[in-house]
């Protein structure tokens, strides 16, 4: 059955994909303990520099491009993500990997996107991008419920101003918050940079993302996203490795 993944339930988790997709900035390699954490894929804990891959912070309402504060050196990552949509919370974990391949004979940009629920059911959706990232070229959604598989696909779909837009060209303007303590899976820091985002999407209006970040690790430790016409709706995914 085809279908436009815009049609699913995984909207915020493409959101997610394609914002990887479009990061550009170099990553800052460090040591255990330089920055209070681990090397990239382990996990530790401490006090962080909390700036983006300048090193330091830009003033407090002070807006800045998110290629100052994002970084391309992202093979794959994993966060526990958590959703509340009309006072139901769920769980789950999910890894993203992402890097150049081809569909269909022509050169691509893949993005595969496993999700664990909790109740052990798993959804993998194979998305294929040009090698603008800026259009899905094709793939795959996989559903599998007690053992049993169920693959849809995905239809092409070219944007307009929609998932990511200039966010692959590298202008999606963050405003800088501040800085907090932030406890997530992959450890705790006394100083992240709060970073705020927002950005609209056809057929669902206004979305507001807070990114937590930390100097030396390439994802943000932390991100929740908030739909502004879901009204005590929001999605919050938590840093559980990366590499």
């Amino acid at each position: 059955m085809k279908r436009s993944y815009l049609d699913s339930g995984l909207l915020i988790i493409l959101i997610i994909a394609v914002a990887f997709a479009g990061c550009t900035t170099q990553t800052t390699s460090t040591k255990s303990g330089d920055f209070g954490q681990a090397s990239p894929g382990g996990a530790g804990t401490g006090t962080s520099s909390g700036a983006p891959a300048g090193g330091s912070f830009p003033p407090k309402g002070s807006t800045v491009n998110s290629s100052e504060v994002f970084s391309e050196n992202i093979k794959w990552v994993e966060y526990r993500h958590t959703d509340s949509n009309n006072g139901i919370t769920t769980v789950s974990d999910y890894k993203i990997e992402s890097g150049p391949s081809e569909f269909k004979g022509q050169p691509a940009y893949h993005t595969k996107t496993t999700i664990t629920n909790a109740d052990s059911s798993v959804i993998i959706n194979d998305v294929y991008w040009d090698t603008s990232k800026k259009d899905i070229l094709g793939g795959t959604m996989t559903f599998t419920a007690n053992g049993v598989p169920t693959t849809s696909e995905i239809a092409p779909f070219k944007q307009k101003n929609g998932i990511g837009g200039t966010e692959f060209e590298n202008s999606i303007p963050l405003v800088f918050e501040g800085v907090e303590p932030v406890t997530v899976p992959f450890g705790t820091y006394d100083k992240a940079g709060k970073y705020v985002k927002k950005f609209t999407l056809p057929n669902t209006g206004e979305i507001t993302e807070t990114n937590w970040v930390v100097h030396g690790v390439a994802p943000p430790l932390k991100y929740t996203q908030v739909i502004a016409s879901e009204k005590g709706s929001y999605s919050m995914n938590e840093l559980v490795a990366w590499g």
